[in-house]
């Protein structure tokens, strides 16, 4: 496929001049002429964000499309097909409207996805919001913090999300989201269909042609489960001689959520490749009293110390629990006393 990349130019010169202005929106303020009058970087941000063709995807008949310059603005993607088109970077909002065969891949979004009579597409989407109407036969490998929601659409189809590009952890941050992404457990349906579901939720991953795939590494782009930023659960076949282990972090006292989030990350993706297998976990606030907390973490527990909490239940053989409790896992990670398990199970797992 021929691959086109947008992109937008980091200055512009001004009118007058050798000076340049930046885009941003600190006050900047070029030298003005007796033919041009001075520009402030606002006037630029308002003109950028007037163009309209910048954050608008239409009629593309196959290719490649690479957007990485919304920053935070709405996206329209309208009348695509047999397209590839990755958004790598924030986006306010993204409307998706009378696409065919197509593959988006969409990065964060701190509102909402909208998706409108599309048909036969596959979506990869992280963020605040989802939203469908009027589709049939799509895929959606999904992370979102609201529950997703459907209307007059049929045989869809909702998967965990694994999904790899340079920036992707950044942009979370910027949206207020995490690694530790559940796939979706239940859809609303605004119009049921009598004696039938409209769609379905699929604990495989969804996966693209050989072809499709290549294209999105070419780009840095990996939606492959041992490359993926988010954490993911593990079904495991034969649990014999593997033990359940419960194991919680709390957010530190004056730690900020990005750090909390790269250190518990970093702990399990170490622990991963050393054989811990991740069952099930949870991204949850405020969720036990200071008493149950303080027992856990044997010390007494600040009101303000547990803002965030990890939550996960492990899979190890025997003899490998010292040795995970003695690394970066036991000094991120508390193990959760028997009597307590049950009750963090029932709480967040259930």
């Amino acid at each position: 496929m021929e691959q086109s990349k947008e992109t937008a130019p980091d200055e512009e010169e001004t009118g007058g001049g050798n000076g340049k202005i930046s885009t941003g929106m600190e006050m900047n303020l070029t030298q003005g002429t007796a033919n041009a009058p001075p520009k402030y970087s606002w006037d630029v941000r308002r003109a950028e964000e007037g163009d309209s063709s910048r954050f608008r995807v239409q009629n593309i008949d196959g290719g490649f499309v690479l957007k990485n310059d919304i920053n935070g603005q709405q996206l329209v993607i309208d009348n695509c097909k047999r397209a590839v088109i990755a958004v790598l970077d924030v986006t306010g909002s993204v409307m998706v409207d009378d696409c065919l065969d197509c593959t988006l891949i969409v990065g964060p979004c701190n509102g909402s996805l909208f998706i409108r009579g599309s048909t036969n597409c596959k979506i990869f989407y992280v963020g605040q919001q989802f939203r469908m109407r009027d589709c049939k036969e799509v895929d959606i490998a999904i992370y979102c913090r609201t529950q997703p929601i459907i209307e007059s659409s049929a045989n869809i189809r909702f998967y965990p999300l694994n999904l790899f590009y340079p920036n992707l952890h950044d942009h979370l941050t910027t949206i207020g989201m995490s690694a530790f992404g559940s796939p979706p457990r239940s859809i609303h349906d605004y119009t049921p269909t009598p004696g039938m579901r409209n769609y379905s939720i699929i604990d495989d991953e969804l996966r693209m042609d050989l072809a499709s795939s290549r294209e999105l590494r070419a780009s840095g782009i990996s939606i492959e489960h041992n490359d993926s930023v988010f954490i993911q659960k593990e079904y495991i076949d034969n649990a014999d001689n593997l033990v359940n282990v419960m194991l919680l972090s709390v957010q530190r006292n004056g730690e900020s959520h990005t750090q909390f989030y790269d250190r518990c990350y970093r702990a399990c993706s170490e622990a991963h490749q050393k054989g811990m297998k991740v069952v099930n976990f949870s991204d949850v606030s405020e969720a036990l009293t200071d008493e149950e907390l303080g027992e856990i973490l044997k010390e007494e527990v600040a009101a303000d110390l547990r803002s965030k909490m990890i939550v996960l239940e492990v899979m190890v053989p025997p003899p490998e629990i010292s040795k995970y409790m003695e690394g970066p896992m036991g000094q991120e990670f508390n193990k959760v006393p028997l009597k307590y398990q049950t009750i963090l199970r029932d709480r967040f797992f259930s």
